[in-house]
C-alpha cells in the first residue's frame, strides 16, 4: 500500500479496457520534506498514476491543480517493464472534504 499527498496536475479523457472497464490516466505531483538521517530532506517527483472502474468516475470530476491524499499501488507500467505506475485505489482532497 502507497499512500501519497499530491497534486493533480493533469488526467486524460476516460477510455474503456477491451472488458469495458472505465480506465482513466493521470499525472500527479508530490512535494515534501522528509527526515532522513535526522536530516530534513525535501522530496519532489511527478508520477503516473492509473484508476480504474467505479473511482473513475469520482476522479474525472477533480480539476487540475487540486491537492489529494491517494492511496494505491505500485506496479510496472505493462508487462516487463521496469517503469512503475501508481494504481489509485482511493482518494479523498487533501482537506479531508
Amino acid at each position: 500500500m502507497v499512500r501519497l499527498d499530491a497534486t493533480l496536475v493533469e488526467r486524460s479523457m476516460v477510455r474503456y479496457s477491451p472488458a469495458g472497464v472505465p480506465v482513466l490516466e493521470c499525472l500527479l505531483d508530490h512535494r515534501s520534506t522528509q527526515h532522513e538521517a535526522d536530516l530534513p530532506r525535501l522530496v519532489e517527483f511527478e508520477i503516473r498514476a492509473l484508476a480504474l472502474g467505479d473511482i473513475v468516475t469520482r476522479l474525472e470530476r477533480v480539476a487540475p491543480g487540486t491537492e489529494l491524499a491517494v492511496e494505491g499501488f505500485l506496479a510496472p507500467s505493462r508487462k516487463g517493464s521496469k517503469t512503475l505506475l501508481l494504481h489509485i485505489t482511493g482518494f479523498v482532497p487533501a482537506d479531508g472534504h
